[in-house]
C-alpha cells in the first residue's frame, strides 16, 4: 500500500531541497528521520515534516506501523518562480528569481517492496545471459582498428591541400590591390 504527502509551494529552491530528499529516498521511516535531524540544510526540516506527513497518512487511513514503512519515491518538482528586479549601476536592472518547489514523498509497506524486489533479480539474470553474446561480437572491432589506420594518412592531404589554398587566395588578394590603386591614379 502506497502513501503519498506532498509539501506545496515551499519557498526553497528545487536543486537545493533535491540534495536532501536523495539521501533518505529508499530507506526505512525511522532511517530517514534519523538521517533528517543530523542533515544541517534547511531544506532537511522541511522534508522531515513531509516524511511526518506522509507516515501520519499511513497510519490513520490505511493503519500501517510506522515501523513497517519505507520510502517507496521521494521527488522533487518544480513550482513556479517569484521575479523580482534589483536596481544596478547605470540605469541597468539584474533578474533575480526566487524559486519555490513542491516535495512529494511516498511510503509503502516493506512487503510491496520484498515482492519487486523479488522479480528484479530474475531480469538481471536474463541480462548478464545477453552480455556474453555481445563480447563474441567484440572480436570484430580489431578490423575496424586497422580501417581507422590506414585514414590516418588521408587526413593529412587535406591539411596539404588547405595551405595551398590559402597560397593561391593571399595571389589573388594582391592583384585587386593594385586595381585599387591605378583607379586613385587616373
Amino acid at each position: 500500500m502506497e502513501v503519498k504527502a506532498q509539501a506545496k509551494y515551499i519557498r526553497i529552491s528545487p536543486r537545493k531541497a533535491r540534495i536532501v530528499v536523495d539521501q533518505i529516498r529508499g530507506k526505512k521511516v525511522e532511517d530517514a528521520r534519523l538521517a533528517l535531524r543530523f542533515i544541517t540544510r534547511s531544506a532537511a526540516e522541511i522534508v522531515e515534516t513531509t516524511l511526518n506527513s506522509a507516515v501520519a497518512n499511513a497510519e490513520d487511513q490505511h493503519h500501517l506501523r510506522a515501523e513497517s514503512l519505507v520510502i517507496s519515491k521521494a521527488y522533487v518538482d518544480e513550482g513556479p518562480t517569484i521575479k523580482r528586479y534589483r536596481p544596478r549601476a547605470k540605469g541597468a536592472a539584474s533578474h533575480i528569481n526566487k524559486r519555490t518547489c513542491h516535495i512529494t514523498i511516498i511510503v509503502s509497506n516493506g512487503k510491496d517492496d520484498e515482492k519487486k524486489a523479488k522479480s528484479a533479480p530474475k531480469k538481471i539474470e536474463t541480462e548478464k545471459k545477453e552480455a556474453p553474446k555481445k563480447e563474441t561480437t567484440a572480436s570484430k572491432k580489431p578490423a575496424a582498428k586497422k580501417s581507422t589506420a590506414a585514414k590516418k594518412p588521408a587526413a593529412k592531404k587535406p591539411a596539404a591541400n588547405k595551405t595551398t589554398a590559402a597560397k593561391k587566395t593571399t595571389t589573388a588578394k594582391k592583384p585587386a590591390a593594385k586595381k585599387t590603386t591605378t583607379k586613385k591614379e587616373a
